[in-house]
């Protein structure tokens, strides 16, 4: 199947739709029309072009001095007038400057004028369309290539981006503005033209703009980012890495290439540890009496393997986790407490062996507290919450704890477990399945 794209406007968070177009290349789904408003439309015409190596380096370098010729002026400026100036003046004096003569963003220019290819894009088999609003007519323009003069595209692309705060854009003697004043999610602009399947990528938007189209018609396939994108014109390297990376695994997970609720687990391959954990859970964990495990799910007694599963996943209905695979959740809930980064691509072997790390980390940050159950015990009865477990040795005190315990001693067990979050137990049952092999 051929899917038409629709990006919308965002500003600097337009990086998550070159993680996007990368996912959507490794799955080979084929694009046959692209439709964008402001950085969506420069997005779309270098998808248009088929550059994914541009789009890749342009973004994961793109600074605020390769957008906006903004520094030196704001120097040369303030050396020649505003330092004569009192604060007060001076401040409002920059504001006018700056937002009454507008951002000038000619490196922005100079670098789409450099990489973008008006003659590649007219013939490409990927249809480009964005949409601009023209301030003399105050007539909003949803165009597609054709409808665009040979020899101004660049102009008209520049034109969809023509954010307010920047300076003003003419074309021909006439003024344009920024497209998504209009419609910044132009999946209008493709269905009417007979693209009935998309691929549709919304970026959050300002209040006031135009919010997702309800169309009964279409078959839509909607991507949105899974984390916060930063701002609009917030310009950082390390954001728009992190943002490509975030569009890429997000639309895997769209696709079903990856599970997982808050990290993207590929299950395709061969996970012998994991599978290993899966057929042992449930079956009671070596040592002591057995009552380790029943304890932490709150019971008094030895549980059968199907009634400790059912406990298990009731434990798994007070988290966000409810309803989904069970192993998996488990190592999710425990990678999260251990703060294993997300943003990436694991095996849940993989990602076992991140778990281990950093438990492995913080046993040897923290033993001369944990082999002590005295100092252990002190840090449950503590009234200071800066003192408590989650917060001094994060759950891997409650781990360590029930590791060494001797469940018919006279510590107090039960009081302790009535402490511990859904995802604490949860986190302490998957270490010690994993540890006890």
């Amino acid at each position: 199947m051929e899917y038409g794209l629709v990006l919308s406007g965002g500003g600097a968070k337009g990086s998550f739709e070159i993680g996007v177009w990368k996912a959507l290349r490794e799955m080979g789904i084929q694009i046959s029309a692209v439709a964008g408003t402001s950085v969506g439309a420069l997005n779309g015409a270098i998808i248009a072009q088929n550059d994914f190596d541009f789009a890749l380096e342009f973004w994961s370098n793109l600074s605020m001095d390769q957008v906006f010729a903004f520094n030196q002026k704001i120097t040369d400026k303030y050396i020649s007038d505003w330092s004569r100036q009192d604060w007060s003046t001076f401040a409002s004096s920059f504001k006018d400057y700056v937002f009454n003569g507008g951002l000038d963003i000619t490196p922005l220019k100079n670098n789409l004028k450099k990489y973008i290819n008006e003659d590649l894009i007219r013939k490409s088999p990927i249809k480009l369309g964005l949409v601009t609003v023209s301030l003399n007519d105050l007539k909003p323009l949803e165009l597609m290539i054709d409808d665009i003069p040979k020899g101004k595209l660049l102009d008209y692309l520049l034109a969809s981006a023509a954010f307010p705060a920047f300076k003003r854009h003419e074309i021909d003697g006439k003024t344009y503005i920024d497209g998504a004043v209009y419609d910044n999610f132009p999946i209008d602009l493709l269905a009417d033209r007979g693209y009935k399947n998309l691929i549709a990528v919304e970026l959050p938007s300002p209040p006031g703009l135009k919010l997702r189209k309800k169309r009964d018609d279409l078959n839509i396939i909607n991507i949105t980012n899974s984390e916060y994108l930063g701002l609009i014109l917030e310009f950082d390297p390390d954001l728009m890495k992190k943002n490509i990376q975030m569009g890429y695994l997000d639309t895997l997970k769209k696709f079903e290439k990856v599970k997982g609720k808050n990290y993207y687990i590929d299950t395709s391959k061969d996970n012998a540890n994991f599978t290993n954990f899966q057929k042992r859970l449930g079956f009671p964990i070596p040592g002591d009496d057995g009552m380790k495990l029943p304890l932490l799910l709150g019971k008094d007694r030895l549980l059968g393997k199907e009634e400790t599963l059912d406990e298990i996943t009731k434990l798994l209905g007070y988290t966000s986790f409810r309803n989904h695979d069970i192993g998996l959740s488990m190592l999710e809930i425990t990678a999260k407490n251990l703060d294993i980064p997300r943003l990436k691509k694991y095996t849940p072997d993989e990602l076992t062996k991140e778990i281990f790390k950093e438990v492995n980390t913080l046993i040897d940050e923290n033993l001369s507290i944990i082999k002590n159950h005295k100092n252990i015990l002190d840090i449950f009865k503590g009234e200071d919450e800066d003192a408590s477990p989650m917060n001094s040795l994060r759950f891997l005190t409650y781990y360590m704890y029930f590791l060494s315990l001797n469940v018919n001693s006279k510590f107090p067990l039960g009081k302790l477990i009535n402490r511990f979050t859904p995802e604490a137990s949860l986190s302490i049952l998957t270490l010690l399945y994993l540890t006890n092999k």
